[in-house]
């Protein structure tokens, strides 16, 4: 949900991260837009420490399909001080800090920063000493977030966050623990939700699925670090809510943030969100298939052929497509749009055919298709 990159800023070395909000988004003309970009990259907030500077060095691990580790030593070969666990959905940005001080910046600039109430009393006797403070940071340009920082330890002294100067925040040196921070669109509404959040992270995050009939099932699901006795907060899209089972509808919560190219997304609490499909095309073929009648032209498509004007129209338009030179159409240097010369060539023929029944062109532009496919066999 945020953009983020590595940039040296004021000498110290930080992960910057923003969020452009829908109203922000450049549009392009038409009603529909024909277009629409993110701005270019402002940076919101970004996470350091003072002791990161110009010799700072970024390495990663635990690389996955959807995580990865970053990390941000003060010099080569130097233990990292900070830690960025990266998960694609994630709801907080981060930074596992190890014996270093808390430095924030942005360079929207800073307005206010106010403590957030936290009942940790509940997290303290489930968590071997696991404390969590939070603040809402509001920035000049209206928007509003949270920084939590997470301590372990019942000795531990309870951290602070204070203004230096509107692009500056300051928390305290030596700190081993967690610092969060995500955007907040809700204000106050929000902060139940992400106090049951805060202090838990996920570290990495695999796809499970099934089918049974005609009714896929599929998962997404996350391995929580940091506070167990807390939720998860991960954002999922729009094409997964719409297809929320039951118990994972249940723990959707109203906190939502725009996506640049997927719609908006929609925070959910828990370990494990799971989707449902129903109808799905157990009999696809080459014919045409729609959920209402399944798969339909041909003679034996269990929808049904198609009307006698019908097959002519389909005649008529694919002796045309067939005409075309498909050895031309695929003589390409790339692949892939030949492989899509091929596909609309052999997809014109099977229309013309079998569903419409027109033979008479069939061996002809086979052979020409044989021709063509034969100097990708044959390379």
């Amino acid at each position: 949900m945020y953009g983020k990159q590595l940039i040296r800023h004021n000498l110290v070395a930080q992960v910057e991260f923003s969020h452009t909000d829908r109203e922000d988004f450049i549009y392009g003309p038409g009603d529909p837009v024909e277009s629409f970009e993110d701005t270019f990259f402002l940076q919101s907030i970004s996470l350091s420490a003072r002791e990161l500077g110009n010799g700072t060095v970024l390495t990663t691990d635990s690389l996955t399909a959807s995580s990865v580790n970053v990390n941000l030593a003060p010099n080569r070969g130097a233990e990292p001080l900070i830690t960025f666990p990266l998960v694609q959905g994630m709801g907080f940005v981060t930074g596992i800090y190890k014996h270093a001080s808390v430095f924030l910046q942005s360079e929207v600039g800073f307005l206010s920063a106010s403590s957030i109430g936290i009942d940790s009393n509940r997290t303290l006797a489930n968590d071997l000493g696991a404390a969590i403070y939070g603040w809402s940071v509001r920035l000049q340009d209206g928007s509003s977030w949270v920084v939590y920082m997470t301590v372990m330890g019942t000795n531990s002294t309870r951290p602070t966050l204070h203004i230096m100067n509107n692009q500056t925040l300051y928390g305290p040196e030596g700190f081993s623990g967690l610092v969060q921070v995500a955007k907040n669109p809700l204000g106050e509404r929000a902060y139940p939700i992400f106090n049951a959040a805060a202090g838990a992270y996920p570290e990495t995050g695999e796809v499970s699925g099934s089918v049974s009939g005609h009714t896929g099932t599929y998962s997404l699901s996350w391995t929580k670090k940091g506070v167990q006795s807390q939720q998860l907060l991960m954002y999922a899209l729009p094409h997964h809510v719409a297809a929320f089972d039951e118990e994972t509808a249940g723990r959707a919560t109203a906190v939502t943030l725009a996506s640049t190219t997927k719609g908006i997304a929609t925070a959910v609490l828990g370990n494990r969100i799971t989707m449902v499909e129903p109808n799905l095309p157990m009999d696809i073929g080459f014919d045409p298939w729609s959920p209402r009648f399944g798969s339909v032209g041909s003679a034996s498509a269990p929808g049904g052929t198609i009307s006698a004007a019908a097959k002519a129209k389909v005649a008529s338009i694919g002796k045309l497509e067939l005409q075309r030179d498909i050895t031309v159409l695929t003589n390409l240097t790339s692949k892939y749009y030949g492989g899509i010369a091929f596909s609309i060539y052999a997809r014109a023929l099977y229309a013309t055919s079998v569903i419409a029944g027109e033979t008479s062109v069939l061996a002809e532009s086979l052979r020409k298709l044989e021709a063509a496919f034969d100097r990708y066999v044959n390379n």
